[in-house]
């Protein structure tokens, strides 16, 4: 703990077995709200090194980072409580300000050595959420007792256009083999995202899923024209072709929403499965419209 400071109290934000989330109040320098983060081992390897080895060289704001004590299986992250709000992708600002910020990651990034431990966050990685995600779904349609005949088509027809989307992969691909590679955030949403309350910078939270790969994944949800003025500055790129590889994005976003999305059918109960067949849905349609434009 920072200079010692004993907690004034604690707010628990999560406490599931394999993810525990506190406030530690007071804690911190001046007073300041630390955040206590427990996670397997195993799970936060990628978000470690990416708190120590990589966000203190890149020009771009990040909670400060007080450390990590392992526990066991586990580990803890002492971080920065950042006082903000949730980014959103209906205020402009926040569009334009998330550009910068990406920009300003991908390209700092460019000039550090990539750490071994890094996972590579490329087209090989989406297409094995695709073979996974699908893999799910027709484990589901092979093994439940709870689907009905109107449920089965829906996934029956997910499982076609997975199949389609695998069929046309390298053109896919090819959408985004001239970009660079680089640090990707690749959960880069609302919900791991804060921009702090005076408006002058956001702060992305949650590595887990950080890899060493094209830009692709982290245009989905800012202003890819904003992000196109930043990144001209040391690329030379032409906007045609980062709108190109936020489109391939997308396609990688859905196929990773597929496959997280497929482990919920495991609970075979009518109740269980409503959401997240209505959710596979929508993502599989969306999927189609942009595999196909692509």
């Amino acid at each position: 703990m920072p200079q010692g400071a004993l907690p004034e109290g604690i707010e628990a934000f999560c406490e599931r077995t394999n993810w525990l989330l506190y406030a530690l109040v007071g804690a911190g320098p001046g007073g300041s709200t630390i955040i206590a983060k427990r996670r397997r081992l195993s799970d936060a390897v990628v978000e470690r090194v990416v708190y120590e080895q990589i966000l203190p060289h890149l020009p771009i704001a990040a909670p400060d980072y007080y450390g990590s004590k392992e526990d066991g299986a586990f580990v803890w992250f002492l971080l920065q409580a950042v006082d903000g709000a949730r980014y959103s992708e209906s205020n402009p600002e926040h569009l334009a300000m998330a550009a910068r910020w990406v920009a300003a990651m991908h390209t700092g990034a460019m000039a550090l050595t990539r750490p071994l431990s890094l996972p590579d966050a490329g087209p090989g990685r989406y297409l094995a959420h695709l073979i996974s995600g699908r893999k799910a779904i027709q484990r589901s349609l092979l093994t439940s007792k709870r689907l009905n005949r109107a449920s089965r088509l829906i996934l029956e027809r997910i499982v076609v256009q997975l199949d389609r989307t695998e069929a046309c992969w390298p053109q896919i691909c090819a959408g985004c083999n001239d970009a660079p590679h680089t640090l990707v955030h690749c959960d880069f949403r609302p919900k791991n995202v804060l921009v702090r309350r005076d408006g002058t910078s956001l702060v992305a939270f949650d590595w887990e899923t950080a890899g060493w790969g094209p830009p692709a994944p982290d245009l989905t949800r800012i202003d890819v024209v904003a992000y196109w003025h930043a990144v001209r500055k040391s690329w030379a790129v032409s906007l045609e072709t980062v709108l190109r590889w936020a489109s391939v994005g997308i396609v990688f976003q859905k196929l990773a929403a597929i496959d997280w999305e497929a482990t919920d059918l495991a609970f075979d109960t009518p109740e269980t499965l409503a959401q997240p067949i209505a959710t596979l849905q929508i993502v599989a349609d969306n999927l189609a419209r942009l595999a196909e434009s692509l």
